[in-house]
């Protein structure tokens, strides 16, 4: 694949790579994962906010035809499993509770989840989903949980000898997380380690990733 592809499409240039080589680098990922229930309604989003109204009108009752998925979501939790998949050893650190960290196993077999805690409170996320203008949109419903508050004091002893150890750190989903200022500066990985850098994005651990597979 030529250079010029790969710089339009870098995850398909390391998906390519990858197919050739193991990648040798480690990646640790943080701090979300939300349990996500979907609901899908069959029709328009005028409709289901009619049908929701003829049912409170008559004091409540059910509604019955609706598509129903229960997933693994957030950020961190995606990144993780999309990395595996490609073969790269990939640790996340996230706090949740003892159901957030059963549902992670089953989510994510064979990723090292030694490094997810149950200290805390799940993530979850009920999203309708519906057709408005003639697409399909969606309109999330989100707990944060433990994700709110997970700042450098959340990191053990562990997880920083993790971070120093790894090739590259990502830090997620900050837009629901309050402290989120405070958490990149303290979970990079050494500077004293030639050669290694901390990218805040997936992308750029895709592309640094690619350029150290072809290195």
């Amino acid at each position: 694949m030529s250079r010029a592809k790969d710089a339009a499409d870098p995850v398909a240039g390391l998906k390519e790579t990858l197919t050739r080589a193991k990648p040798s680098f480690k990646v640790v990922v943080m701090p979300d994962f939300y349990l996500d229930y979907i609901l899908t309604y069959p029709g328009k989003l005028e409709d289901l906010t009619a049908s929701f109204m003829e049912v409170a009108q008559r004091g409540g009752g059910n509604l019955l035809g609706w598509g129903h998925t229960v997933g693994r979501g957030g950020n961190a939790s995606n990144v993780v499993a999309q990395l595996s998949k490609l073969g790269c050893e990939v640790v996340p650190i996230i706090e949740t509770d003892e159901l957030g960290k059963t549902v992670l196993q089953h989510f994510l077999k064979g990723v090292d989840l030694s490094h997810v805690r149950t200290t805390g409170t799940m993530s979850r996320t009920m999203s309708f989903e519906s057709e408005h203008s003639g697409r399909r949109v969606n309109i999330m419903v989100s707990d944060p949980g433990s994700l709110s508050q997970f700042g450098p004091e959340k990191l053990s002893q562990e997880d920083k000898r993790l971070i120093s150890e790894a090739d590259f750190v990502c830090v997620l989903n900050w837009n629901q997380n309050r402290r989120e200022r405070n958490l990149p500066r303290r979970s990079s990985p050494s500077r004293r380690r030639k050669g290694r850098q901390s990218p805040s994005s997936t992308r750029e651990i895709l592309r640094s990733g690619q350029a150290r597979l072809r290195g």
